[in-house]
């Protein structure tokens, strides 16, 4: 029987330290920490999802049980792990028995700390430290973290506890003071296209680039994020574009936003009627929607006191001409009504018929043009002169 493939995240997790993308900084302390030979016995991985905690977590387990840590002190060009020699086969393999990995939203309770306690004691089988990785650690309750707080200030000598979290504001500042904090970065735009592009060579998808940028805007520095949605893209055509990533995620290209706010600010309603039509049938994203508006309203209200736009990007060219037309109390008028939208919009399962609804009123604009409205953009107003200083 054929072997199931592996989905990318998981063919492509790093295995070595040259492996890890966007935490340069992260990786020189720890491989500083291997060639010194000194280490800390409780390290607190933090940042936010799907930027490689864990992996890292599991990179730096494998090469303080690596047979290769000494010859990598005498001449640090070696690549570590190994990955040849018999304790990283076995960390390859998931079997290692001085590696234990705890998922702590599972396993909450006093209890689980209390086991751990109890079998952090006994020797390391294999390799020379015993290594506990507890992943999501604020999931503990109260009682756990107290129960921890002992065998964290004053763990056995080989062993090597390495805390992973997204939120690291609700641990204890008690267990926050016990260990050597590490920040883990959101992976920036650039190295997480070039990876992408990297593994679409390596795999034979055909793509755009532009389509692998788009991946790595809208996953805001997830790597492990931008690596499904790569996936769900090359499943959905053949050829990873921008389009064909924008109907994945339900969202309307950039000119589509362009038409629809030219179709607003214009009091075009058969017209903006007409583009909600063409959306019959098809999954949008409204979050999106708004959030893309503003982002053009606000960039149209920099251009109409003299700034360059910092959203638009290809459509630029169009919001100039667009914003031309319209006086700036339009503008503001849509923008302040746009921002407050976000909370109506919560409170219903129909969003996209919501949207259109309250699209097609601002389109009118006669309850809305009343002086506190404009009074109320005089906020807007110091937000744009204060972007314009900079």
């Amino acid at each position: 029987m054929q072997q199931p493939t592996l989905n990318l995240a998981r063919k492509w997790r790093s295995a070595q330290f040259k492996e890890i993308i966007g935490q340069d900084l992260v990786v020189r302390i720890l491989q500083n920490s291997l060639f010194k030979n000194q280490f800390f016995p409780v390290y607190l991985f933090s940042g936010q999802r799907g930027c490689g905690k864990t992996s890292t977590a599991r990179v730096f387990a494998t090469s303080l049980n690596c047979q290769k840590l000494q010859e990598f002190q005498k001449n640090p060009q070696i690549q570590m792990p190994c990955l040849q020699c018999q304790s990283c086969i076995a960390m390859t393999a998931g079997r290692h028995p001085d590696f234990i990995e705890i998922d702590a939203a599972s396993y909450t309770g006093v209890d689980n700390i209390r086991n751990i306690i109890d079998t952090s004691s006994f020797l390391p089988l294999l390799g020379e430290r015993k290594i506990y990785l507890i992943d999501e650690v604020h999931m503990l309750s109260k009682a756990a973290f107290n129960a921890f707080l002992k065998i964290l200030e004053e763990p056995p000598k080989f062993v090597v506890f390495i805390l992973a979290t997204t939120e690291v504001q609700k641990l204890p500042d008690t267990v926050r003071s016990r260990c050597f904090q590490l920040f883990f970065n959101p992976v920036n735009l650039v190295s997480m296209t070039e990876h992408l592009e990297k593994m679409c060579n390596a795999e034979s998808i055909a793509f755009e680039r532009e389509g692998l940028e788009m991946i790595a805007s809208v996953t805001q520095g997830s790597l492990r994020d931008a690596i499904n949605l790569l996936e769900q893209a090359r499943f959905a055509a053949p050829c990873v574009t921008k389009k064909v990533v924008l109907s994945v995620l339900g969202y309307v290209d950039d000119a589509m936003v362009c038409t629809m706010l030219q179709n607003i600010l214009q009091k075009d309603q058969l017209s903006l009627a007409t583009l909600f039509a063409s959306w019959s049938g098809k999954i949008i994203s409204t979050d999106y929607l708004v959030k893309r508006s503003i982002e053009f309203l606000y960039d149209g209200l920099i251009i109409k006191y003299g700034g360059q736009a910092k959203y638009a990007g290809s459509m630029v060219t169009q919001l100039e001409a667009m914003v031309a037309l319209v006086s700036l109390q339009d503008l503001m008028v849509c923008f302040d009504e746009l921002c407050s939208i976000d909370m109506v919009m919560a409170k219903t399962g129909r969003k996209q018929l919501l949207f259109e609804s309250l699209m097609l009123r601002l389109s009118l604009r006669t309850a809305l043009q009343q002086p506190e409205v404009v009074q109320a953009s005089t906020s807007v107003h110091d937000i744009v002169h204060e972007e314009k200083k900079k």
